[in-house]
């Protein structure tokens, strides 16, 4: 969590560093795919898989930074299908 930083009569709070962790709803939702979809996607092996944080038995997550990125590579795939 962040910690406000006091800088006379304002306070400021300094940006939070924590990685953010998504379930695979959040995932689906951010896509505009259905949680199925995504685990098709996994599957196929054309999104990355989830990692599960407390082991083998726990729910997937994904960190939002790595779905970003695969967000911006799709991006830049389709833009050069467009060009090409």
């Amino acid at each position: 969590m962040s910690t406000p930083v006091q800088l006379g009569p304002t306070t400021l709070a300094a940006p939070d560093t924590s990685p953010r962790w998504l379930t695979q709803r959040e995932v689906a939702a951010l896509l505009g795919y259905s949680p199925r979809q995504v685990r098709r996607l996994i599957v196929a092996g054309l999104f990355p898989e989830p990692i599960r944080v407390l082991g083998p038995t726990s729910h997937p997550r994904w960190l939002a930074t790595t779905v970003e990125a695969w967000m911006a590579a799709s991006v830049r795939a389709y833009e050069r299908t467009r060009t090409a």
